[in-house]
């Protein structure tokens, strides 16, 4: 695994976090855009941004790096687990500002996801309504810091791996 874990309290995740997570030698800010998407009958499912690695200087004061123009992937979807166990690590509260949302996220029904066989390639909001096609678009399915691990070591370039063992 990539993802290192951080030192320190564990936070409970809220709308407009400001988090980040290291990976191998990057560090990756993200924010939190929902904690109640339902995935799949799974409530209380967390969307989130992941952007363009910073430098390890960078603070949230700087809000350019949380601008959408800079997301490094499609929204994630996630559970709280990366939160509890440290692989984010939340380092501010804040509202979102201009520019930091999209004006929609949508993601898509990917084949093969069990009960879900007739939406299969249809796009779904973070509320559940059905969405027109998008060009930018997350995965409808529950995610764990494992698939976020995986879509950022791709994005990055690393090797990686499922697990530590």
């Amino acid at each position: 695994m990539n993802l290192r874990k951080f030192e320190g309290p564990r936070t409970k995740p809220r709308r407009g976090d400001i988090f980040d997570v290291q990976i191998g030698d990057f560090r990756v800010p993200g924010r939190v855009v929902s904690t109640s998407m339902v995935v799949t009958g799974i409530p209380d499912c967390i969307v989130v941004y992941l952007f363009n690695p910073v430098s390890a200087e960078w603070a949230p004061d700087d809000r350019t790096p949380l601008q959408v123009s800079n997301l490094m992937l499609s929204p994630q979807i996630v559970e709280r687990y990366a939160w509890s166990e440290r692989y984010f690590r939340t380092i501010e509260r804040s509202e979102f500002g201009p520019g930091e949302l999209l004006e929609r996220n949508r993601f898509r029904i990917p084949p093969g996801l069990p009960g879900m066989a007739r939406y299969e390639g249809k796009y779904f909001d973070e509320n559940g309504n059905e969405s027109d096609p998008a060009e930018f678009f997350g995965r409808y399915a529950s995610g764990s810091h494992g698939t976020v691990n995986i879509a950022l070591s791709k994005a990055l370039g690393l090797e990686y791996k499922i697990s530590d063992s």
